[in-house]
């Protein structure tokens, strides 16, 4: 099983954002700080975030660089 990692920049994150629901993301904001875990909600200008220690992020698009996630192909 091959995978292919996708990339959606901010500018994109309106229009894409249903596609990162319930996936496994990695979010890199501007501050250079990287959040690794499951999108549980997407909203117009923000998306929730569980990491792996259940601490949940709520994170406005403003704050987000890009957003890298594995298709399987």
């Amino acid at each position: 099983m091959s995978k292919r990692l996708i990339r959606i920049f901010q500018r994109e994150l309106p229009q894409k954002a249903d596609q990162l629901y319930q996936r496994d993301i990695h979010v890199v904001l501007e501050s250079n700080q990287t959040i690794f875990g499951k999108c549980l909600r997407t909203d117009h200008q923000l998306l929730l975030v569980e990491d792996y220690r259940f601490h949940q992020h709520t994170l406005a698009f403003t704050q987000i660089v890009e957003v890298i996630y594995d298709q399987t192909v």
